[in-house]
């Protein structure tokens, strides 16, 4: 019976010595990718680079933890902004490497990107409206018609500079009995 207990325990010893030191502690723990949730107002396109790859945003991104990357929002009206996240290393990984996984773990985790964590894990923007090349417009334009005393309306804009005109429609009325 004693020797069933040593035998297993044994096993666990050598299977846990054979990942440790053949997979890095960053890898085992956190793995290669992270995922970072991306939010702007209004919605917009993400473009990701390096890379190109694009999305709409809300969304989430899994991004390969040993890379920087440069996050461009755009929409049609607005200004374009950009964000980067950055590739940190975990100090934490890199302890338990040297400490459990020695040499080759290390190797593993640098190779890999497992140490590093990207920050910002979480982006969320509001763009701006652009003032290049576009109408400045206000958001709501109000008009008003009143009646005169004399049968005549008058019409008017709150916004300066909008002219408003009429349009006479003829229709014709008929009542059918």
């Amino acid at each position: 019976m004693e020797n069933k207990i040593i035998f297993k325990l044994t096993t666990l010893l050598t299977l846990f010595s054979f990942l440790t030191l053949t997979v890095g502690c960053g890898a085992i723990f956190k793995g290669t990718s992270q995922n970072v949730k991306i939010m702007s107002s209004p919605a917009s396109t993400v473009t990701v680079d390096p890379g190109g790859m694009q999305q709409s945003t809300p969304t989430t991104l899994d991004l390969d933890r040993g890379k920087s990357y440069v996050l461009t929002f755009s929409k049609e009206g607005y200004e374009s902004q950009k964000v980067e996240i950055k590739k940190k290393v975990s100090v934490g990984i890199i302890v338990l490497d040297v400490l459990l996984a020695g040499l080759i773990g290390v190797v593993i985790d640098a190779v890999t990107g497992s140490w590093y964590n990207l920050k910002p894990d979480q982006v969320s923007i509001t763009l701006v409206k652009s003032s290049t090349g576009a109408l400045d417009l206000p958001d709501e334009i109000i008009i008003t018609i009143q009646a005169i005393g004399d049968g005549s309306i008058s019409i008017t804009s709150s916004a300066p500079g909008v002219s408003v005109s009429t349009l006479e429609i003829e229709t014709e009325h008929s009542l059918t009995k």
